[in-house]
């Protein structure tokens, strides 16, 4: 038999112990947050300088009309 649960309606943790239960019962929560963030820190430097690159060509070509 299928159920269907939904979380908007019917959370099965209340979303104000949410992080309480995902520490208790995700092993590496804490870490998970910290890979996270060195990938985007290492990523979003070549992203940024990408998408300033485009403003500065696209930019001045779209206000010239």
């Amino acid at each position: 038999m299928n159920q269907t649960i939904d979380f908007d309606t019917n959370p099965t943790v209340a979303v104000s112990e949410y992080d309480n239960m995902a520490r208790m019962a995700l092993p590496g929560y804490e870490a998970m947050h910290t890979m996270v963030l060195a990938c985007l820190r290492s990523h979003l430097p070549d992203i940024a300088a990408s998408i300033s690159l485009k403003i500065k060509i696209f930019v001045p070509l779209c206000l010239s009309g």
